[in-house]
């Protein structure tokens, strides 16, 4: 005879089954948002092409030496890349990056390297100068016999000045050192990107925006569209004081585009402890900060079709909306993100998406990648120990879910899973010198490029894409 069936489960006096059973079911429907973390396992990140040339900024000393604004904390956002449309990255075999140095801005197209990136020591991909690259497509013309005719100088000049470091005009005049800078895509037609906006803030909070054109393949010098100023905009405390002693000294300062909104843009800074909203040239809010900021990020809430922005003060998250006129705009608070000390600041801000929802990225002196959900604003995976000195910098790949980008006080850039919480399935590289600025964009449908610069004057150039273990595993059986 089978067994009896156990008896009922007795709820205890003043239980309410009802109220166990709908948070059993939200907590379900919380873990199935996430569910598909585990596919993300069998990722790993394949290098491409690895790619490093030399900057030539201004000003330089009298031994032709040049001079690298070192910035505020070391946190200063001032390298970006231009992201690329599926169609265009068919035709061109390089990308284009635009650093901000002192009050300048410059744009500096990066050649990728026709073979994939080489392994060194503690399997560290080993860059390729740009010299190199184009001495060994000159003997190996020579070798073949296949000696063509030397072209005009015309053509070499333009060919010459392509991979050259250009300075963008637009951007001139500033007083006071670049502390931040970003781009937003603008206009599609047939849908490929026309137009992008490149904004500034330097030390003092004072915003620039300029209208700078795509770099395209084919661009002839003389036909060559010119970057054009769109306006300056002032925080409405310098208006109302007029000086710069009443408001502290210089310091930095960051910037960030709304997604939603085209002519939104949210600048925060150091000293004042101030956010500063912008509609074009004219501030609609200003709000008063508890606590020193010391990085800026804009993510779209899950479901809603809002944006908010995120401000790391100390080592606290707090999420603020300018719609919102209670709490100062506050609407959200992640304590103690990384670490206890409120002196171990979040130094970087990076909004990513990660099994189709968005989380955001965090990392600062305690060198840890924590990632916060947004839907219960809590840290739901932590990347310790990710480098050895305090992080200055992220960059999470567009194409490449679960993966991110650091760059810290070194000379190393890391490419790490932060759901696994360490290196494996990603990649790292060493440059000449320490990184000052980390900078990336979407290359194609496939691939991402990540450009970062060092206090040398060196640019170098990664493009990154896929590559799934389980497909590598099945070519090494079948060879």
């Amino acid at each position: 005879m089978p067994p009896p069936p156990p008896p009922p489960i007795k709820p205890t006096p003043g239980q309410n089954s009802i109220a166990l059973t709908r948070v059993k079911q939200s907590l379900n429907s919380y873990s199935d948002l996430f569910s598909e973390d585990k596919k993300n396992n069998t990722k790993s990140v394949a290098v491409l092409s690895l790619t490093r040339c030399e900057l030539k900024l201004f000003p330089k000393f009298h031994d032709e030496h040049e001079y690298i604004s070192p910035g505020h904390a070391h946190n200063a956002t001032r390298c970006q890349v231009e992201r690329t449309t599926n169609t265009a990255s068919m035709s061109r075999n390089f990308c284009t990056a635009i650093i901000a140095n002192s009050g300048s801005v410059f744009k500096r197209n990066v050649k990728f390297a026709n073979e994939t990136a080489a392994l060194g020591k503690t399997n560290a991909s080993i860059p390729r100068d740009d010299d190199e690259e184009e001495n060994e497509e000159n003997e190996e013309e020579e070798e073949n016999g296949k000696k063509k005719r030397k072209r005009t100088t015309t053509t070499d000049d333009r060919k010459h000045r392509k991979h050259e470091t250009e300075m963008i005009e637009a951007f001139e005049g500033q007083e006071y050192e670049i502390m931040c800078l970003k781009i937003r895509e603008v206009g599609e037609a047939g849908g490929q990107t026309e137009e992008q906006r490149v904004a500034t803030v330097d030390a003092t909070g004072r915003l620039t925006v300029c209208k700078v054109p795509k770099t395209k393949v084919a661009d002839d010098d003389d036909d060559k569209e010119k970057a054009e100023l769109l306006y300056k905009a002032t925080p409405k405390m310098y208006k109302e004081c007029e000086t710069f002693e009443t408001l502290g000294s210089p310091g930095w300062a960051g910037l960030s585009f709304c997604p939603l909104e085209e002519n939104n843009i949210a600048v925060c800074k150091l000293w004042t402890r101030t956010i500063d909203w912008f509609e074009q040239d004219r501030v609609v809010r200003t709000n008063n900060l508890l606590e020193s900021p010391t990085s800026i990020a804009h993510m779209e809430t899950p479901h809603s079709g809002r944006s908010v922005l995120c401000i790391g003060e100390n080592n606290e998250v707090v999420v603020y909306d300018h719609r919102v006129d209670k709490k100062n705009g506050e609407v959200g608070r992640v304590k103690q993100v990384a670490s206890d000390n409120a002196r171990h600041q979040i130094q970087a801000l990076e909004p990513a998406k990660f099994s189709g929802n968005s989380v955001l990225c965090c990392a600062g002196k305690e060198r840890t990648v924590s990632v916060v959900d947004p839907r219960k604003w809590t840290a739901r995976y932590r990347w310790k120990n990710c480098a050895k000195y305090e992080v200055t910098g992220l960059y999470a790949p567009r194409t490449i879910e679960g993966f991110v980008c650091v760059a810290s006080l070194d000379y190393e850039i890391l490419c790490g899973s932060y759901e696994k919480g360490k290196l494996g399935g990603g990649f790292t590289f060493r440059n000449d010198a320490r990184v000052v600025g980390i900078g990336g964009a979407k290359f194609g449908d496939k691939s991402d490029v990540v450009c970062t610069w060092t206090d040398t004057g060196k640019l170098t150039a990664a493009k990154i894409s896929v590559a799934s273990s389980v497909s590598t595993e099945e070519d090494l059986k079948v060879k």
